[in-house]
Parts: structure tokens; sequence; C-alpha cells
């Protein structure tokens, strides 16, 4: 076990390692002569889309905006402004092989029924922003592999815009049975990607997780056993705030909940998670950027007795952009993590952080590659977990009216830890591939088809008798469905 487990450790580094390599050589490897930067200013937000096609946040960032913020910069051009209301529905028919989310390959084939229904409100002023998405239904399962199950997910972003900066008010609820991370309702396979504005708040999809620029104020669900269904709310006010031309402040504070609602037997972890960060940035030119960061994580684990600890962050970024092109985002840095327990003390460990984007636009194909690592709240878990995620998503127009969609992730937690309660084991892997096949039929609907992988893997069985239960949870999905939007109703 200890050879596979050292095997798994040296391919993540090495594909980390290599990761980095590939963004730094992309960024060099552009031509420093292309477009003009945009200003720092905010420029002006988006407007409504066409029924039947994904409705997008309003644009309230620069298209190079302080890489500290919470905001990636764009690879579209801006739009007039608009305010609309945007309904929709979707229903959908899967073969899951695992709908139980046990442990064990899957290969009992269940049909599911999906019925969701969305509504997308984007609301512009002169110096005010919101932008309010909700989606909400449930599961229909035809045998006893689980019971019937609801879906919720409510994401927030209001904003205040002066000359030379933003407040922003960011909020993403969601109510789940099952983790988010590439499992039904996570990655291409998830029943929310072509339902309007969906995670356009810049807090990731329904459920949150992977490794995008909130990351660090709370992963979300990265890894999940069984239907026991949880609470998850991420809650961020961030302000950006211009000194210069070349240099800007960043400074945000959030609180991450994620709660189960149904007894786990122990097994999973209630936590909350408080979060600051503060940053320095400074614009070299008008292709290149650099940034100090410094961040703050306080875990605290009330089921379990209490069980806190805390993390001081320091981050060196670098940014690189070509406006319309290309996005590239490198940051490493120390971070001390402290432990605080009633018996032991408390104690010291020194570890790294790191974090990666890369965003390119060809012609035709957009891709995008995240890497992090920091400390989360290992999705209950266990009590604390420091935690590599990767994550690559491509997206492809075939025709007019066909648009292909693929992703991967993968993620490893690493307990920091040991007490009684959570999962008896060191480390787990969570990981996905998933393939979409959109088409529109006119203006009001567009039909998919999908496929996902996905696998949930433990360095140990954890069952109190050795043998007694698997440690992987492997899961497959198929299926084709059917997405509904009329006409967007203008609010202005």
């Amino acid at each position: 076990m200890s050879s596979h487990k050292d095997k798994m450790m040296n391919k993540f580094q090495s594909l980390g390692a290599l990761l980095l390599v590939l963004l730094a050589a992309c960024a060099w490897a552009q031509d420093d002569t292309q477009q003009p930067a945009a200003s720092a200013t905010a420029q002006t937000p988006g407007a409504a889309p066409a029924a039947g096609q994904s409705a997008t946040p309003p644009e309230s960032t620069s298209q190079f905006p302080p890489l500290s913020g919470l905001d990636e910069g764009s690879l579209e051009p801006g739009f007039s402004a608009r305010s609309y209301l945007l309904p929709g529905a979707q229903v959908s028919e899967l073969a899951d092989t695992n709908a139980g989310n046990g442990l064990g390959k899957g290969t009992n084939v269940t049909g599911v029924t999906h019925l969701l229904g969305s509504l997308s409100l984007e609301r512009l002023w002169e110096r005010y922003q919101t932008a309010l998405d909700y989606v909400g239904g449930g599961a229909i399962y035809d045998t006893g592999a689980r019971n019937d199950s609801q879906v919720h997910s409510l994401s927030l972003d209001s904003r205040v815009l002066w000359r030379t900066g933003q407040l922003a008010i960011r909020d993403r609820f969601s109510y789940l049975p099952e983790g988010a991370f590439g499992g039904s309702f996570g990655g291409v396979g998830g029943l929310g990607n072509s339902l309007g504005n969906l995670g356009g708040t810049g807090l990731g999809g329904i459920g949150g997780g992977g490794g995008g620029t909130t990351s660090f104020f709370g992963t979300g669900v990265l890894g999940s056993i069984g239907t026991t269904p949880h609470v998850d709310n991420l809650g961020i006010i961030d302000i950006a705030q211009s000194i210069n031309p070349r240099s800007s402040l960043t400074l945000a504070g959030g609180f991450n909940l994620v709660h189960f609602t149904k007894a786990s037997g122990g097994l999973l972890i209630d936590s909350q998670q408080a979060t600051g960060q503060a940053g320095y940035n400074y614009r070299l030119n008008r292709r290149n950027q650099i940034a100090l960061v410094y961040g703050y994580q306080h875990f605290h684990f009330p089921t379990v007795g209490g069980a806190s600890f805390e993390t001081h962050v320091a981050q060196f970024l670098y940014g690189h952009q070509i406006t319309g092109r290309m996005s590239l985002l490198l940051g490493a840095g120390p971070q001390v993590t402290r432990f605080h327990n009633p018996v032991t003390g408390t104690t010291t460990q020194i570890s790294a952080s790191a974090r990666a984007s890369l965003r390119y636009k060809f012609p035709r194909t957009t891709v995008a590659l995240m890497y992090s690592r920091h400390n989360s709240a290992a999705s209950g878990f266990f009590a604390g977990a420091i935690t590599d995620v990767v994550s690559f998503n491509a997206t492809r127009p075939i025709s007019r009216r066909w648009t292909f969609n693929g992703d991967v992730g993968f993620s490893r937690s690493r307990r920091l830890q040991t007490i009684t309660q959570g999962v008896n084991a060191n480390s787990f892997d969570s990981g996905y591939a998933g393939a979409r096949l959109n088409h529109i039929f006119n203006r009001n609907f567009q039909g998919f088809v999908l496929y996902q992988f996905s696998d949930l893997f433990f360095d140990k069985t954890f069952c109190g008798t050795a043998g007694s239960c698997n440690r992987t949870s492997t899961r497959q999905l198929v299926g084709v469905g059917l997405t509904w939007h009329p006409r967007p109703i203008r609010l202005d």
C-alpha cells in the first residue's frame, strides 16, 4: 500500500511541476506587441444573452484586474449594459452505475430523471450591479437504489463601483445530496452547465469546489460517500482600490459553512472556515503584473469537540495577459499552520502553498487549466487537510449549432491532524472526466448528450474490520437532456 501511495504522490508532483513549466513556457512564448491592455478601471457590463445561450455575469472588472483580487480577466470584449430576467427549465434522463454513491465499482445501472428550473437576474445601474442566479429541482430514481432527492443552488454577486475601485458582496449557497467535484452535479456531467448564469458570480459552479480564484476561501465538498445531504454556504466581502495607474490594493474576508443535515454515524464532520486576505498589486507594463498576498484561514470543527487550527499564508504572484487571447497566473509561497489541541497543546507545521491558472482562446477553441494547493476542511472526511486540485476544461464550437465541452479534474487531500471522528484513512483522491455535446434547436431550446466518469479513492480501507468494505467508489453517468430558455425579459 505504501508503494502505491508513493507512486501516486510522485505522479502528482511530476504533474504539478510539468504544469508550472508549461504555463511559464506559454507565457514567454507570446508576442508582446499585441493589442493594448485595458485600463485599470471598471469596464461596461455585458449585454443580456439571447434565449438558448448561457448568460454571463456583469463584467465589473477590467480586462486585467488585480492579481490578488477575486475576479479573473475577461477573454471576451465588453458590450453595452443590459438588465434582464431569464428563466429556464431542464429535463434529462440518465443511466447511473452507482446511484447510491457507495463504495465499490458500481455495476448496477439505475435510471434517473432530473427536473430542474432556473432563474437569472441581472440588474445594472450607473454605480451598482447585482447578479442573482437560482437553480432548483430534484432527481427521481426508478429503483430502490436511493430515495428521490432535492437540489438547490443560489449565487449572488452585488457590487458598488466608483472611478478607482469597487466593493463586492458575493454569496454561494447549495443544498446537495452528495459532493460536487465531478459527481452527478459537478463537472461537464453536472446538470447546471446550460441553465443560464449558474455559478456566474465568480464563486464556482453548483456546489463550488475546484481550484478557482475563491478556493482559498472554501473548497466545498470535493468527495463524498453515500447520499448524506449537506448545506454549503460561502459568503465573501471584498474591496479593490487603485492607488495610482500602476498600483492597487485588495482586501477580502469570507466565511464558509459545511453542515451535513442527516446523521452519518460520526463518519462526516461539519466545518466552519473564516478567511481573510490582503494584497498589493503592481503593473510592470501593459502585459505583466506582480502581487504580494497575505492570507489567513481559521478552521473550526464543532462536531468533534471544537478542534481547530489556523493557517498563515504568504504568496508572490505573477500575471501575464494578452487581451482577448490569454490569461496566465502563477503564485507560490510558504504557509504556517498552527494546531490547537486541548490535550497535546499547540504545534506548528510549515509547508508550501501554490496556485496557477492558464486560460487561452484559440480561434475556435477555449481551454482553461487550473491548479491550487492550500489547506481545506477536507470535505467532512478529516478535521482538515492539505489539498491539491488540478482541473482542465476545453470548449469548441463544431458548427453553428453544435458545441463540444470536455473537462478533467483531480484532487488529493492529506490528513493534517488525527482525531477519532471522521474517516480512518490518511488521504483520499477524487477525480473525474467528462464530455458534453450541445445542440441548439432554435432560440429557445437546446439538447445535450453527456458522459461522465468519477472515482473516489482512499489510501486504505477504513472499516472496523480489515477488508470488510471497499476503499474505492467508482461511478459512470450517461444521459440526454433538453433545456428551455425564453427570450430574456428586459428590465431597462
